[in-house]
């Protein structure tokens, strides 16, 4: 299983434009602080499922990284995909905030400019 450590632009190339144009999918693990980019082809949950197996979900927590050519990173999401709104995973706010600042570092840590950044955390599927 691949996991990074900063954003770079090989990285986005392997497994960005995942379901629309511009955007890189990441699985951040709160409890090792590892991230895993998903691949094109294949759904949070499955990918999840290979990663974790079917008990830890709840702590790998979804985000989606933004990137425009000319602007660089211009937004992260934490805390929705498939695996939420399909599977029933619910996280802590608190993993979820946790998540959120490992994958902003993960953008801030790399070789693609963020000035632009905006930020976006989704509670919707938090059990607290």
């Amino acid at each position: 299983m691949k996991t990074i450590e900063k954003l770079e632009w090989g990285t986005f190339n392997g497994f960005g434009n995942r379901k629309k144009t511009g955007r890189l999918s990441i699985l951040v693990d709160v409890n090792s602080k590892q991230i895993y980019p998903v691949p094109l082809k294949q759904e949070h949950i499955d990918f999840a499922n290979r990663v974790k197996g079917i008990s830890g979900l709840e702590k790998l927590i979804p985000s989606h990284i933004d990137i425009e050519e000319w602007s660089g990173v211009i937004r992260v999401i934490t805390g929705i995909c498939g695996m939420e709104i399909n599977f029933g995973i619910r996280h802590t706010s608190e993993d979820v905030e946790r998540a959120h600042r490992i994958a902003v570092d993960y953008v801030k840590n790399g070789e693609i400019s963020y000035e632009s950044l905006k930020e976006e955390i989704i509670y919707r599927y938090c059990d607290n």
